[in-house]
C-alpha cells in the first residue's frame, strides 16, 4: 500500500491540488499528507468526478495541480487529461499509477504530463512531487 506519512512539514509555496483517485484509503493517505503539508486538496473518486469538480472551481479559484490515478471506473485518468488539455486547462498533472509501460508514459508526456509516479509510492514521493511542478501558468 502507502508507506507512513511523514512528519507535518508545512510548505511555504501552498498549493491547490485536485487528488483524483478511486481508492478510498489511498485518496485519504495521500489527501491527509497533503493538507498536512499545507496544501489546499479537493477529493474526487473518479475521473467524472474530477472533471466535475474542475469545473465547479473554474476561473474564479483554478486548481493549480491534477493529482490523478490512470485507472479509473467511469472515465480514466488519461482520458481526464485528454478532455482538459483539449480545453486549454494549463494546470500540472502529476499522474500516479501502477500500470505503466514506455509507450503510455510517452503518450502521457505527449499530453502534457508533468510527472509519472508508479505505485506503490510514499507519500513523500507525492509531496515532493507536487511541490516540484511548475504552476505558474495558471497563476499568471
Amino acid at each position: 500500500m502507502t508507506a507512513p506519512l511523514p512528519h507535518a512539514q508545512t510548505t511555504s509555496d501552498p498549493r491547490r491540488i485536485l487528488l483524483v483517485e478511486d481508492n478510498a484509503l489511498v485518496r485519504e493517505t495521500f489527501c491527509t499528507a497533503l493538507r498536512r503539508a499545507g496544501h489546499e486538496v479537493n477529493l474526487a473518486e473518479d475521473g467524472e468526478a474530477g472533471l466535475a469538480a474542475l469545473r465547479e472551481t473554474g476561473a474564479s479559484h483554478p486548481h493549480e495541480v491534477l493529482v490523478a490515478d490512470l485507472n479509473m471506473p467511469r472515465l480514466s485518468g488519461q482520458e481526464l487529461i485528454r478532455h482538459l488539455r483539449g480545453r486549454g486547462w494549463r494546470g500540472a498533472i502529476v499522474v500516479i499509477s501502477g500500470l505503466m509501460d514506455t509507450g503510455l508514459e510517452d503518450e502521457l508526456r505527449r499530453l502534457g504530463v508533468d510527472r509519472v509516479l508508479r505505485k506503490p509510492l510514499g507519500a513523500g514521493e507525492l509531496l515532493a512531487a507536487v511541490e516540484q511542478v511548475d504552476v505558474r501558468a495558471v497563476r499568471a
